[in-house]
């Protein structure tokens, strides 16, 4: 039997097999052993080691700080007021002419400074410490006018260090003032030349005072049918100025319907309250003038401030003259009136109020076109026609301005109506305006339209119930015309002066209520007759002895029987009482709404509300009481009836 021995290795030579095996990543398994097994894989390498963190950067040096500006000089030249900065001589050759530095101008400064004339060659600088100076007071620094006028006169002033030598030393750029005529800039251009430079036109401020005196309004013929003429209807106005320079005043009419465009040019003096001497212009001004005895008494004159209707002339002008006063007028009348307040300005210019400076004529002359700008103003601005004349109506309904009365028709009693009489009744108030003594009254004639249906003078049929006035005196009265004068200047037969209404309807009944509705007892009762001869009726005609006896409530004015004893009833309704007697009175108003009036020139209308009110007494004890009773119903005793009063 075979043995089989493990040879021996020796040590070394198995360490360094070992080794070798290791190195080639090899794994050694045990011998002999029939199970192989899997090499297990690597282990990962280790990571990187971490980047080193970058290293800061220095920071940057600071910047060394800028050296600080210096302070900029500032020059400021002062001029005298009223004063140029270079004085003209009287020199009037442009070739020669020249001009000095004003010897008071004040140079202001904010630190010193050394100032050259440039225009003056070979001049020595003057020095100017911090604060105002008189630079000039001694120097003669002279530039020829022609060149002020144009680059002006320039001046360098220098920023110095005055050293331990005085001797000036430059520290900052120099600033350059340049002065022409009447100003100086701190810049190398001289400054623009304008109608500022004009201390006259400047300080001009005029004032006009439009002062207004009459109008004249006739409007209409004075006489109708005849061929008075009525052209010399406007209004009188006067001007007064305060300039503090003589003005030209030009009187312009533009877009004058029905008229012509037109100017003129008048004068007005300087100094305060001056009143402008007027001259005619075109068709729109006529100046005052004394009437022409010479002229035809069939022709109305064209007399302008001629205010004799008014029971006086026009003196309280500036200075009590007339010489001021004009007409403004309006040409023809109706629809095709030339109406010259419209369009009416007034156009001023002062005189010798431009630029100028010394005595030299240039050519071409830099103030010729430098004009103080004119001042314009609407002269209907100033004058408002339709204002006055609504004033004019405004002032006859105030406190006395009117005079309310009744109208009576009829001569005898209803009891005798079979003689041929008719009853007295009331048949119309009527209000008539007192002319005034103070205020008011700036107008010839007050119109209205006695219509009181808002066509003034076209309205040429008369209505119903317009009174009849006998207009020629043949006799026979028609019915008057539509336009009437409230102030009766024409004084026309036909011309009514009152507002007025009806108090009876077509057929004369009453349309007012109870007003006008006589219910009396006699004060002398005569008990032997049916009818008493001092009252229209007698209601005690069944009293035995001179016993009164109220009012029955039966208007005694009117007709007994038929069909007028329904309008003979009176009614609690206007105002009486049926108890005591009274139920025949009245009180209320007895027109409420608008007259309309129309003064005919400058196309004013104006229209007020106007309330009538009266308060009727039917038995007339309103006067003297009930104890003194009228014996007569007329007339004569209405004031024992009727009080009216119009607002």
């Amino acid at each position: 039997m075979t043995q089989i021995t493990r040879k021996s290795v020796p040590m070394r030579g198995l360490i360094l097999l070992l080794a070798m095996f290791l190195g080639a990543g090899l794994v050694l398994t045990g011998c002999g052993d029939d199970d192989t097994a899997t090499t297990p894989a690597p282990a990962p390498p280790p990571p990187p080691p971490p980047a080193p963190e970058p290293e800061p950067e220095p920071e940057p040096e600071p910047e060394p700080e800028p050296a600080p500006e210096p302070t900029p000089l500032h020059v400021h030249f002062h001029i005298p007021e009223g004063e140029f900065p270079m004085v003209p001589d009287k020199d009037d050759d442009a070739d020669t002419a020249m001009a000095h530095v004003n010897n008071d101008m004040e140079v202001e400064v904010n630190m010193t400074a050394t100032l050259l004339p440039l225009f003056v060659e070979g001049a020595s600088h003057v020095v100017l410490i911090e604060g105002e100076n008189m630079p000039f007071t001694h120097v003669t620094w002279s530039a020829m006018q022609s060149a002020v006028i144009t680059t002006g006169a320039q001046f360098m002033a220098t920023p110095v260090l005055i050293g331990a030598n005085q001797v000036p030393m430059q520290i900052g750029d120099p600033v350059y003032v340049t002065c022409g005529p009447f100003a100086c800039s701190e810049s190398a251009m001289a400054p623009e030349i304008s109608i500022s430079d004009s201390a006259a036109c400047e300080g001009w401020d005029p004032m006009v005072d439009i002062q207004v005196g009459k109008v004249d309004n006739d409007v209409l013929e004075s006489d109708p049918g005849t061929s008075m003429d009525v052209g010399n209807d406007g209004i009188d106005l006067g001007i007064v100025t305060s300039s503090s320079l003589e003005m030209t005043v030009k009187h312009v009419f533009s877009g004058v319907a029905n008229g012509t465009n037109t100017s003129g040019t008048t004068t007005a003096a300087n100094g305060s309250k001056k009143t402008l001497t007027m001259s005619n212009v075109g068709d729109a001004i006529v100046a005052y003038r004394a009437a022409d005895p010479d002229a035809s008494p069939a022709v109305e004159e064209l007399v302008p401030c001629d205010n004799e209707y008014d029971a006086g002339m026009v003196t309280d002008w500036p200075g009590g003259s007339k010489k001021g006063c004009f007409r403004l007028r309006v040409v023809v009348s109706g629809d095709s009136a030339a109406n010259y307040l419209s369009g009416y300005s007034l156009e001023m210019s002062p005189k010798g109020a431009g630029v100028s400076w010394g005595n030299v004529d240039w050519d071409p002359n830099p103030f010729k076109d430098l004009k103080c700008e004119p001042m314009t103003m609407m002269v209907s601005d100033e004058v408002d026609v339709c204002g006055m004349f609504q004033e004019e109506v405004d002032y006859a309904l105030r406190g006395k301005g009117w005079q309310v009365d009744a109208v009576f028709e009829g001569a005898g009693d209803q009891d005798n109506a079979a003689d041929g009489d008719t009853p007295r009744q009331i048949v119309m108030w009527r209000a008539t305006p007192e002319k005034a003594s103070d205020g008011g009254d700036n107008f010839k004639t007050l119109w209205f339209d006695d219509n009181l249906n808002s066509k003034i003078k076209k309205d040429g049929t008369p209505p119903r119930g317009r009174p009849m006035v006998d207009g020629d005196g043949d006799g026979t009265a028609v019915a008057a015309a539509a336009m009437h004068d409230l102030y009766n200047q024409n004084e026309a037969d036909n011309n009514i002066v009152h507002i007025w209404q009806w108090l009876t309807d077509v057929d004369g009944d009453p349309d007012m209520g109870d007003l006008g509705k006589v219910d009396m007892v006699s004060d002398n009762d005569d008990d032997d007759t049916d009818d008493n001869e001092e009252t229209i009726a007698n209601e005690a005609t069944t009293a035995a002895d001179d016993v009164r006896v109220w009012p029955d409530g039966m208007a005694d004015n009117y007709l007994k029987g038929g069909e007028q004893d329904d309008i003979r009833k009176c009614s609690e309704a206007d105002g009486g009482e049926s108890h005591d007697g009274t139920i025949c009175d009245f009180e209320g108003p007895v027109y409420e709404g608008p007259v309309l009036f129309a003064d005919g020139t400058f196309g004013c209308t104006a229209e007020r509300d106007v309330t009538i009110s009266c308060t009727w007494d039917a038995d007339g004890g309103m006067a003297v009481g009930r104890n003194a009773l009228p014996g007569l119903f007329n007339e004569a005793n209405q004031a024992h009836f009727i009080k009216c009063e119009a607002k």
